[in-house]
């Protein structure tokens, strides 16, 4: 079996206001699936029906400003979450966590991180409804749970002795805690699955330090520089795999079940299946989008990427703004308003919000007109 991955190399430019489609060559390459990874074969069949999939149904992606926050001080943000009733977002900068109604347009609530843990928090995840705050911190060997007065209500400790937090996730109905824990000196990485309550369900030895849930698929992810594995809900190693990109952010699509790995320039789309995965498109920008900052990004910037329920589009951060794709990489529109580069994106699970943010100032946009998908 041989298995096929299809380059796509695009030329655009940024500093046109209404950017035009230009024709795109499709080139066909072999890669290489290491051992463990599913090989599989994508027939020409299958491509014709992905490109048949993605001209269908297209959507008006109209978007008015309702509210922005310029930031008196900058500081750099790292990711947003959106509770899934829609009435909160929370913006997670390096030292402050900043609770907004879209209800009222208003920040609710923000907690300075380094008064609960000196150094701030390393690894940062919510509960559905926004109200608690699982963190680490490279200072302490254990996460905790939180509510936003800073009270702990939980604790998950490091395997090894001399571990510290790298990252987390909580799980939306807050049953599932996942910790990934490093032991200086030795670099061993773990990974250690909890019940909310902190019984130790089980840990895993992994390379990698950045972990992400899948509820739907039932799997974990665990990722770092080029690699990917995916374990099963109770730690069974089942797929590795080697990208051929440094992975910024990841993503998921419910809808197709499609994983996007990404950073500043290119970003691989992967149909992830109970025992299989399939390649399907990997997208080269030959720009960099993240060029003209003062800083670079890396893993901890996790909602640089975010791609939308249906797989169909994906919003990047970039120079001076968002940015909207086709999943096939055709640049449909920039989102104007920031001062330096937008970090981080995220969009409600109706699509009806979308929030951009950089060191600057947070925006809010708000679909119009608005009607669910």
């Amino acid at each position: 079996m041989k298995t096929y991955i299809f380059f796509l190399f695009l030329s655009f430019s940024f500093f046109c206001s209404s950017p035009t489609t230009k024709k795109v060559s499709l080139n066909v390459e072999k890669i290489k699936i290491p051992a463990k990874s599913k090989q599989i074969t994508f027939p020409k069949e299958q491509l014709e029906a992905l490109y048949a999939w993605l001209k269908t149904d297209e959507e008006n992606f109209e978007f008015t400003r309702v509210k922005e926050f310029p930031q008196e001080s900058e500081r750099k943000v790292y990711e947003i979450f959106i509770t899934d009733d829609e009435k909160y977002a929370i913006i997670v900068t390096r030292f402050k966590l900043v609770k907004i109604s879209l209800e009222t347009f208003q920040e609710v609530k923000i907690l300075d991180h380094r008064r609960i843990v000196e150094g701030g928090f390393t690894g940062i995840g919510f509960s559905e409804n926004g109200d608690l705050i699982l963190a680490g911190s490279s200072w302490q060997t254990k996460a905790s749970l939180y509510d936003w007065s800073g009270k702990v209500l939980a604790d998950y400790p490091c395997g090894e002795k001399g571990s510290y937090v790298e990252d987390v996730y909580l799980s939306k109905t807050s049953q599932k805690v996942i910790l990934s824990c490093l032991q200086f000196g030795a670099e061993k990485k773990e990974i250690l699955s909890f019940d909310v309550k902190g019984n130790l369900e089980w840990k895993r030895v992994t390379n990698h330090t950045y972990v992400e849930l899948i509820p739907k698929l039932k799997k974990l992810i665990s990722y770092e520089g080029q690699e990917v594995t995916i374990w099963s809900e109770l730690g069974k190693q089942e797929i590795d795999l080697k990208l051929g990109l440094e992975i910024v952010s990841m993503s998921f699509a419910s809808y197709q079940n499609l994983f996007l790995f990404g950073n500043t320039k290119e970003w691989n789309i992967l149909k992830v299946g109970k025992f299989q995965v399939e390649p399907l498109l990997k997208i080269n920008t030959d720009v960099d989008l993240f060029t003209g900052e003062n800083y670079i990004l890396n893993a901890e910037y996790k909602s640089f990427y975010k791609i939308t329920h249906s797989g169909k589009y994906i919003f990047t951060g970039g120079m001076g703004g968002a940015y909207l794709w086709t999943v096939d990489g055709k640049l449909i529109k920039k989102f104007t308003g920031h001062k330096r580069n937008v970090s981080a994106v995220n969009f409600s699970n109706s699509e009806k919000f979308l929030i951009t943010a950089s060191p600057d100032r947070y925006i809010i946009w708000q679909r119009v007109p608005f009607s669910l998908n």
